[in-house]
């Protein structure tokens, strides 16, 4: 959306999801959440994208909001590296799942 464009009244965080939805799938920047339901439901929805919306982290513990999203991952162990291959290259389902998820699907 661009910034002439006002803001649809949502009528709840799945009405806020679905917007979201439909302006990734259209390659539309979507509206900020407006209320802590709606960041809620977009993090429960996409965790890395809706990272962008993280009020500081001192402010993310107040609003119930795990301070650990959108902050640096220590880099997997090569024995950890190892067994996600090895895991990947075995189990199919475990390999579906991971492609959704890298893919930026639902889990």
């Amino acid at each position: 959306m661009n910034s002439i464009t006002p803001r649809p009244n949502f009528h709840g965080p799945d009405d806020y999801v679905e917007h979201v939805a439909a302006c990734r799938a259209s390659g539309h920047e979507p509206f900020a959440p407006a209320t802590i339901a709606e960041l809620h439901a977009a993090l429960d929805e996409w965790p890395e994208y809706a990272r962008r919306w993280l009020p500081p982290a001192e402010d993310c513990e107040r609003l119930g909001i795990d301070r650990r999203i959108g902050q640096p991952v220590e880099p997997l162990s090569e024995r950890e590296q190892e067994r996600l291959l090895v895991t990947l290259a075995k189990d199919d389902d475990f390999r579906l799942a991971f492609r959704t998820l890298l893919m930026g699907g639902a889990a």
